[in-house]
């Protein structure tokens, strides 16, 4: 199956999801019983969250990341200044007029470097990426919504889709 899969095939496709939240807390206690209510209490609220990340834990900290839909987002800060005031040094970021920008191709998880390529292009251009999630066929990334036709116009040039 590999050998039937080439380079043209690493990203057939583009999608983009306007009118995203990029949503941060850092500095949480690293007990999952804390990541656990968190993301408990939004589901309760009816909150779809998407691109979750989590960084390592340092100092007995981790940081999460994750987007809202921005028709939830007075709902999530609201919900989450709750959760902020009952854990002290805990942070929490708000970046708003982002679009996730989706590239996905069948050929992606048996080809290196395709990553790069995105990152490459969007970096080139002054683009700047703030979040991103993979899996073996699919890069998500979040950009400004103001530089989404840039940023899409470039990865068809460069992917030829």
């Amino acid at each position: 199956m590999q050998d039937m899969i080439h380079e043209s095939s690493a990203v057939t496709t583009l999608y983009t999801y306007p009118e995203e939240v990029l949503v941060s807390l850092e500095d949480l206690p690293r007990d999952m019983s804390v990541i656990s209510h968190l993301y408990g209490v939004l589901a309760e609220n009816d909150v779809f969250i998407d691109m979750i990340s989590h960084t390592g834990a340092t100092n007995g900290h981790l940081s999460v990341s994750f987007t809202i839909n921005a028709k939830d987002q007075v709902k999530t800060e609201a919900l989450l200044r709750e959760l902020v005031a009952t854990h002290d040094g805990v942070h929490l970021g708000i970046v708003d007029n982002i679009t996730k920008l989706t590239v996905e191709g069948p050929g992606m998880e048996f080809q290196s470097g395709v990553a790069y390529r995105v990152f490459s292009c969007m970096a080139k251009a002054g683009i700047p990426i703030l979040a991103v999630t993979t899996s073996e066929s699919k890069i998500s990334y979040i950009s400004p919504t103001s530089d989404v036709d840039r940023a899409v116009a470039i990865i068809k040039k460069e992917f030829g889709i």
